[in-house]
């Protein structure tokens, strides 16, 4: 089954089912909005449940750094839009067949011991129960053959390959011929390194969504000290204003005394 066609065919309470379930955001809210909005740093994907995100973001939470980062298209990657998901699983390169039975016992063991799907004890996100799931169901594979081992897994063979042979791991690590619990612990390793990317990527959405509120308390203050400059400056002209008026428009004269006196004048 493709990993496109994963949803293809399911009923309305189906998907319901699985996106209901999913949770913790890779992006926050605010970081997600200034990547997409202002930078153009995140592109719509196939579905809603994922989006295309610039690699530079993976790493980098200096604003100033993407704020003068020209996007060009081969930058950018497809990542789940939650980090505890069934796009997760698909995301580290499980089969979609495989990705549906863990997410089916992902819930079942949240709904079994009562936790909300998202959450621990401490109603913290446990992303690290998800990928001990995860983990666990590896290490129940009981095959020593290692293609075996891979289909047992549920896992995109070639994926796996191309990371032994592309990833800096030691020489034996890269041989073709080497223990099968060597390799397991590699395949297994993969997994983890794949699972670590989003939330890598989640922890620096963090850090950026720290920036972005530091940068818009700034902005908020200076707009406040540039309000009461304006007032105190406006103050400041009313009062001159007034003082010239005062100034213009003193007491005026009485002069009927002055007419009195002229008039007394001509009479004599």
């Amino acid at each position: 089954m493709p990993q496109d066609d994963l949803y293809y065919g399911m009923s309305q309470d189906d998907l319901y089912y699985y996106f209901r379930h999913s949770s913790v955001d890779i992006l926050s809210p605010s970081d997600f909005l200034y990547l997409y909005m202002d930078r153009e740093l995140i592109k719509d994907g196939e579905i809603i449940t994922r989006f295309r995100l610039h690699k530079t973001c993976h790493d980098i939470s200096d604003l100033k750094t993407l704020d003068e980062l020209n996007p060009l298209d081969e930058d950018f990657d497809t990542i789940p839009s939650k980090l505890i998901s069934i796009e997760a699983l698909l995301y580290i390169r499980f089969l979609p067949v495989t990705a549906i039975k863990l997410w089916n016992r992902w819930v079942k063991i949240c709904k079994s011991s009562g936790r909300r799907p998202w959450c621990d004890v401490d109603s913290q996100p446990c992303d690290g129960l998800f990928l001990d799931m995860i983990m666990r169901h590896m290490e129940r594979q009981p095959v020593s053959n290692w293609e075996t081992y891979l289909d047992a897994c549920g896992l995109d063979v070639s994926s796996v390959e191309a990371f032994l042979s592309d990833a800096n791991l030691p020489q034996s690590a890269q041989a073709e011929e080497f223990p099968f619990e060597t390799r397991r612990f590699w395949a297994q390793y993969f997994v983890t390194e794949k699972y670590s990317d989003l939330q890598h990527i989640h922890r620096t959405s963090i850090l950026r969504t720290c920036a972005i509120d530091k940068r818009e308390t700034e902005r908020k203050n200076a707009g406040k000290a540039k309000g009461l400059e304006e007032q105190d400056s406006d103050d400041e002209c009313s009062t001159d204003e007034n003082s010239e008026d005062e100034d213009t428009d003193g007491p005026e004269e009485d002069c009927s005394d002055r007419d009195n006196l002229e008039y007394s004048d001509s009479e004599e």
